[in-house]
């Protein structure tokens, strides 16, 4: 392929996700109007299955933040471009690629919702000290006061959780 046709070929490829991001994007910042109003950012931390989401939905205040969360922005992806574990040839290239797209979309609606003075929630592992910097920066810039919770709980709660949920994936395929 000629120079030429990988430079047309990567700006179609960054229009296609850019409008793909745009359309996750609305569709998930959708939520963000019916927030609690206020100048806090809540980054939830921990691996998965330890029970961040559960906290979030049954918390007396955190259940009504704007609430961003990879999982809903990784079934976005799935339901727009297919499930990424059946893509024939799949390989570790496409699995960085489908990462960063989630990311952007994270941060993109991140930005949103502190733009929107909403009080904001990051359901997220959020495992990677970086990324934690790089969001509690974005919050601090719109003057939001964060707040970490960790979330911790035995490796026998956990490795059952984590049997349990890829049994109740293995019966929803």
């Amino acid at each position: 392929m000629s120079i030429v046709g990988r430079i047309l070929a990567q700006r179609k490829a960054n229009a296609t996700h850019r409008e793909l991001m745009e359309g996750i994007i609305a569709q998930l910042s959708g939520h963000f109007v019916h927030a609690k109003t206020g100048k806090i950012f809540v980054v939830m931390v921990g691996l998965t299955q330890a029970g961040k989401t559960t906290l979030v939905v049954k918390h007396p205040q955190l259940q009504y933040f704007a609430r961003v969360n990879s999982t809903t922005v990784h079934q976005e992806l799935n339901r727009r471009l297919g499930h990424w574990h059946g893509l024939s040839g799949y390989c570790d290239r496409r699995l960085d690629q489908r990462q960063r797209l989630e990311r952007r979309i994270r941060l993109e609606l991140l930005g949103m919702a502190f733009q929107s003075g909403r009080a904001v929630v990051e359901d997220s592992c959020n495992l990677n000290r970086d990324w934690r910097r790089r969001i509690i920066a974005l919050a601090n810039s719109y003057g939001y006061r964060t707040f970490i919770i960790w979330m911790d709980c035995s490796d026998h709660i956990l490795i059952d959780r984590l049997v349990m949920a890829a049994r109740f994936q293995r019966t929803r395929r």
